[in-house]
């Protein structure tokens, strides 16, 4: 069996809020993890974009390939 809400009902219903101090912390805390997750994703388009770089060097042969732990050319 499901119950119905009409819309007077939900009107009528109180949600209580955090304090306005408590609201104000958990946005700070929201735009510094926002911000830290931008300087992420910046540090990961760098980094692709080098690697996208390094390889197509590899492909056109301006580049030589080297072993990854003694650099020394394959």
């Amino acid at each position: 069996m499901q119950n119905n809400v009409n819309s007077e009902e939900l009107r009528s219903l109180l949600i209580p809020l955090p304090l306005l101090q408590m609201q104000n912390e958990v946005m700070r805390h929201m735009e510094s993890g926002c911000e830290k997750i931008r300087k992420e994703q910046e540090a990961a388009a760098q980094i692709a974009g080098e690697a996208e770089r390094e390889v197509e060097r590899l492909i056109l042969g301006t580049e030589k390939v080297f072993h990854r732990f003694n650099k020394q050319p394959a």
